[in-house]
């Protein structure tokens, strides 16, 4: 069973708060922390699709700025010495015939959103499964691992990571400060 979107927007409401803090301290893009996509962005999307977004999906497009690239969630997913570059918001059909040991990376009945920062894009799609329930995969270049899970689980990871990165930006602050309090003694002396 999915877990209740109220438990979803409580775990979600952490992470963006978290988020922002990792965007004050300019880890994150602050586009990452837009708005989400509103009803007609969403109606586009479904037109577009040819089918109605399952409702954690358009739950997680409507509070977030999934519509517009999922900015945040690669942001976080990136490794932390992240390389500039532009990112799309795209149904990929390149991904979908992409393999990986002769096996499709991504399913014809998934929505892909994939972000392309380097030769192979990172990419999160969103996969039915037979008991109805939408899971969250991440494809991770260049290692071609996948990581399946619900969206709680997947929420989960995002907040974890944050934590580590507001820790390791923590710690590098910290150094820097040490750094300009040792110059400051200098220049005293």
């Amino acid at each position: 069973m999915p877990a209740p979107l109220h438990e979803l927007d409580q775990r979600l409401d952490r992470l963006l708060a978290k988020a922002r803090a990792l965007a004050e301290l300019a880890v994150i893009d602050e586009v990452a922390l837009s708005p989400g996509a509103t009803p007609a962005e969403l109606s586009v999307l479904e037109a577009h699709l040819g089918f109605a977004l399952p409702p954690e999906l358009a739950w997680l497009l409507r509070r977030t700025n999934g519509a517009k690239g999922l900015l945040l969630f690669f942001d976080l997913l990136a490794a932390s010495d992240m390389m500039p570059g532009s990112s799309g918001h795209e149904r990929s059909e390149a991904l979908k015939k992409s393999a990986v040991d002769g096996r499709p990376i991504v399913p014809p009945t998934a929505l892909v959103f994939a972000d392309k920062r380097g030769d192979q894009p990172d990419c999160v799609w969103f996969e039915p499964t037979p008991d109805g329930v939408w899971r969250v995969v991440t494809f991770v270049p260049p290692s071609g691992a996948i990581v399946d899970e619900d969206l709680h689980a997947f929420l989960a990871r995002l907040e974890k990571r944050c934590d580590w990165l507001l820790e390791d930006a923590g710690e590098a602050l910290r150094a820097d400060l040490a750094i300009f309090g040792d110059a400051d003694e200098e220049g005293a002396g």
